[in-house]
């Protein structure tokens, strides 16, 4: 029995009236710009820029959360990152870019599946992060090792139009601007290249996510007041508001937006083992370190064991 959460996938290939491909206009238009700027057709976006705490805050998070990550998560979006790389076509792809790679462990099973000509590059906004996916990377055979680098997402390096397939797993709702990211992508993707991502989706659909907080809510406890408010944005309005969102992926330059819905799941046998993976993660471990033992135990029985004792029957 596993507890899930729901996911949505968006695979983005670029601009072509017929075969999903950008266009020759665009691809021209895009090299006469030069690589920092993309010729694609940019929507105003509400998001607009973030300030660069808003990054160091998110380089700050991942770093302290890489071990735990690296230990206990990634292995479970592995097979949602395996779709993405599916979708975006990795396989046929003479280059490859990975954006917010984490600890690179995608990265390593990605490698097998590629063309042994294939440029393999990933990069992510926390140096803790890469630092593990170098030592991943050092362990594979050397026509089989990715490019790490250390890059904010939203602004890279890279020339455009340099890769055939770009993704992003489990990232763009993460991002201070996460449609600056898809502009980005955009820049970066080659004619008929293709861009898949993955992003959390309804929050009625995801007791993984949300479990903790509907305990908090139904006990009357406010972590506001204990230097611990929400986070905002949610991690889920990207996924809660599609129409935009694929409109906001058409304005940045790609033609067919496909999306879906699949589940991640978590392979947790019951309450206990769902209430120990809470205490691998940052935000929940600060929040039973700020609550008595006897809240601690309340919400253990009765908020996490009994609803996931439901959903054993519901299966």
């Amino acid at each position: 029995l596993s507890s899930s959460s729901l996911g949505t996938f968006f695979v983005l290939p670029a601009l072509h009236p017929v075969v999903c491909r950008m266009s020759d206009a665009q691809a021209q238009g895009r090299k006469r710009k030069g690589e920092g700027e993309s010729a694609c057709r940019f929507a105003m976006l509400s998001f607009g820029i973030a300030p660069s705490s808003a990054y160091d805050t998110v380089r700050e998070v991942w770093n302290e959360f890489s071990g735990p990550f690296s230990r206990v998560n990634e292995f479970a979006s592995v097979p949602l990152a395996m779709s993405v790389a599916n979708a975006a076509q990795c396989h046929t792809a003479s280059s490859v870019l990975e954006i917010g790679a984490g600890a690179g462990r995608a990265a390593f099973l990605r490698s097998f599946m590629l063309k042994e000509s294939a440029k393999h590059v990933i990069c992510d906004i926390a140096p803790k992060m890469v630092e593990l996916a170098v030592k991943l990377a050092e362990t594979l055979p050397e026509n089989k090792r990715f490019d790490t680098f250390v890059v904010n997402g939203e602004r890279t390096p890279f020339e455009a139009g340099s890769f055939e397939a770009v993704i992003a797993n489990l990232v763009i709702q993460l991002t201070p601007c996460p449609f600056d990211l898809v502009k980005e992508a955009a820049r970066l993707t080659k004619e008929g290249g293709r861009f898949a991502v993955s992003l959390w989706g309804q929050r009625s659909q995801s007791p993984m996510f949300t479990v903790l907080a509907s305990a908090l809510r139904d006990l009357g406890i406010d972590m506001a007041s204990r230097g611990l408010p929400e986070e905002k944005p949610s991690s889920f309005e990207l996924g809660e508001k599609l129409p935009q969102l694929v409109r906001e992926f058409k304005d940045s330059g790609f033609g067919r937006v496909l999306h879906w819905r699949t589940t991640m799941q978590l392979a947790v046998m019951d309450g206990n083992e769902f209430f120990e993976f809470l205490m691998t993660q940052p935000r929940p471990t600060k929040i039973f370190a700020a609550l008595s033992q006897v809240r601690r135990a309340q919400i253990k029985v009765g908020h996490v064991n009994m609803p996931l004792r439901r959903l054993k029957k519901k299966s």
